[in-house]
């Protein structure tokens, strides 16, 4: 005897009828395995997010963190007192070309530490999100170090520096989305609920 058969004629008929189009939907799903639709019916249905591949999730960190340069571009020029809309929209076209060869670059200085640190994250089970956030913005400000925007050089350095660690940080962040938004491992080679491994 099914538990919707002791409720009230109508009731059970709904019960009954969601029954079925929950079963139909986890067959076309392909979630149709013991114990889903009890599952289901404590949780509701969960949809794993999509995800791309590791790679392209990595590209993509690497394009947000340019175009986060790029869009500082964009306010640093009205912040400078450009009014005039078509020579705003000139220094944003002006600018793309640098963008895209800035993602080059952060592609090619991050080829290496970001697999390293990724790794790092899984093996301790870090927070995915707020970790790939704050291992990027580490590498950023730890990058503009490298190339010129020391941190001694006083407010204008300072300055430069926390752009790129939010940019990196940025990066990172779009990593994550990407890559599925990912989640600590449970340690037994289970993922959590709607979570996808990266």
């Amino acid at each position: 005897m099914k538990a919707y058969d002791r409720l009230p004629r109508t009731l059970a008929r709904n019960a009954a009828r969601m029954a079925r189009r929950d079963g139909a939907l986890d067959r076309m799903s392909g979630r149709d395995t013991r114990d889903a639709g009890v599952f289901n019916a404590m949780t509701g249905p969960v949809t794993p997010p999509r995800t791309c591949s590791p790679v392209v999730a990595w590209l993509t960190g690497c394009a947000a963190t340019a175009l986060t340069g790029y869009w500082a571009t964009g306010v640093a020029d009205l912040a400078g007192g450009q009014s005039e809309p078509l020579g705003f929209l000139a220094v944003l076209a002006g600018a793309l070309p640098g963008a895209l060869a800035y993602a080059a670059l952060v592609a090619f200085l991050t080829a290496i530490p970001m697999p390293l640190l990724v790794l790092a994250e899984r093996a301790a089970h870090w927070r995915r999100g707020a970790s790939d956030f704050l291992t990027a913005a580490l590498m950023g400000a730890v990058l503009a170090q490298l190339f010129g925007w020391p941190v001694l050089d006083g407010p204008r350095g300072i300055a430069m520096t926390l752009f790129a660690a939010f940019s990196g940080g940025v990066g990172g962040l779009a990593y994550w989305l990407a890559a599925g938004r990912p989640g600590p491992c449970r340690g037994d080679g289970e993922i959590g609920l709607g979570r996808a491994q990266a």
